[in-house]
């Protein structure tokens, strides 16, 4: 008897809850865009969202963001550890993810500063090179190797 009576009384809550949202919601007053409860005190204004202080968090791994680094994809925001994880490729010479310029090459990606003549280490300034063994030469080494 006790089980059904705290079922009824969480659905009657649970009704009364959703009233008080629509209400709300319609009555223009601003309300969180992650858990929809209507925001009372300081919220975060970010993406054309409001936000309680403590939902303003990543979507990935839930750490606040505060007044940190984030970025956004698909109306949802990312920690950067997180959004450079899921979202951008690691350059194959020094592992930092590419953002900007890139260049690819057998495959793989590199940040344009980090192509480089496999013998001499020289940057290819107009990134020509001379392929061989998949590997990048410049003029001078690809006789050499």
């Amino acid at each position: 008897m006790a089980d059904e009576l705290d079922s009824l009384i969480n659905g009657l809550q649970s009704d009364v809850n959703k009233h008080i949202d629509t209400a709300h919601h319609s009555s223009g007053e601003r309300y969180c865009h992650k858990c929809q409860r209507p925001i009372l005190a300081k919220r975060v204004e970010s993406m054309g969202h409001n936000f309680h202080e403590e939902c303003w968090s990543c979507s990935q791994c839930h750490t606040l963001l505060g007044t940190d680094e984030f970025f956004h994809k698909d109306d949802l925001a990312y920690c950067a550890p997180c959004y450079k994880a899921k979202y951008l490729t690691p350059c194959s010479e020094c592992g930092e993810h590419i953002i900007g310029k890139f260049v690819d090459v057998f495959g793989r990606q590199v940040h344009a500063s980090c192509f480089r003549c496999t013998g001499c280490r020289t940057p290819f300034p107009t990134a020509s090179y001379y392929p061989k063994n998949n590997q990048a030469y410049c003029v001078n080494c690809v006789e050499n190797h």
